[in-house]
């Protein structure tokens, strides 16, 4: 088994449907599956392998899909960095983790710089969104290619490592397991009725679980398109929702309850079959 299976699948039956829509951007299954072919085959080229760590230093984006999914397709394992770490809190979840190659951006790279070479070599930074000079780039990793078969594994193999806030002590690594999150994904669309005419509004952070496992992955499993949002801003989100005509709607109780100052026009969610909380408790009133 493998979590990019259910990529695979998604392209087979429909390459020509939306899998990501982020602002103006509109990526298809058949593109992501081609690039994510093209980036785990970059991937190798830089050394990486099955059990090996790859470390996604990056915010919500098509970007992040792509690179998870390329490392876990490689039986490699997506360990994921908030973009808010400081250096020395970055520094720390690199050495604990063993990551061997860094997929970031531009705009992080600042943080990353001075843990080269003492943590990370140089040459083992992947630049996804913008440029930095010396440092490779994505699009310089990676062609787009034809989807091939993933590393087959057990279902106990570590597919991801998720990090604790750590606002008690150190971050503690948590290992999700390849059938830990396909069993996760499976009976969220079963309980959620998930189906490939939704779409999912996306706008939590992509390196905790709720965006990453119970939004990402299973809409991927579904083939269910992604309405992908860097954060929550009120008005470009509710724009999206209208726009994109967003069937599920995922969010934590202060946006809710953020959501019901701004006073929204229930017009502009008429289009929501499903809201959805977790988190914490959801305030009676």
């Amino acid at each position: 088994m493998n979590i990019a299976d259910n990529l695979g699948r998604a392209a087979t039956h429909f390459p020509d449907k939306t899998a990501i829509v982020f602002g103006d951007r509109h990526l298809t299954y058949g593109e992501l599956a081609s690039q994510v072919e093209g980036l785990a085959v970059g991937l190798t080229g830089l050394g990486l392998t099955a059990g090996d760590r790859a470390a996604l230093y990056l915010p919500n984006g098509p970007e992040f899909v792509v690179c998870y999914l390329a490392v876990v397709k490689l039986g490699a394992i997506a360990v994921s960095a908030a973009p808010m770490l400081t250096t020395d809190e970055l520094g720390y979840l690199l050495r604990d983790s063993g990551a061997k190659v860094v997929l970031t951006t531009s705009d992080l790279y600042g943080n990353l710089r001075p843990l080269t070479p003492a943590v990370l070599e140089p040459d083992s930074v992947v630049i996804c969104e913008g440029e930095v000079p010396d440092v490779r780039s994505l699009s310089s990793v990676s062609k787009p290619r034809t989807w091939s078969r993933s590393v087959s594994l057990e279902r106990d193999s570590p597919a991801a490592i998720l990090y604790t806030s750590g606002t008690t002590g150190k971050q503690k690594g948590a290992v999700l397991s390849h059938g830990n999150v396909l069993s996760n994904i499976c009976a969220t669309s079963r309980s959620l009725d998930i189906s490939p005419d939704d779409r999912l509004v996306l706008f939590l952070p992509l390196f905790h679980c709720f965006g990453q496992n119970f939004i990402m992955n299973t809409a991927i499993l579904a083939g269910a398109t992604i309405v992908l949002h860097r954060r929550f801003e009120p008005q470009p989100v509710l724009g999206s929702v209208a726009k994109n005509a967003a069937t599920m709607f995922f969010a934590v109780p202060t946006v809710y309850i953020g959501l019901l100052r701004a006073d929204v026009p229930p017009k502009q969610l008429e289009s929501i079959r499903l809201y959805f909380s977790a988190g914490a408790t959801m305030p009676t009133e």
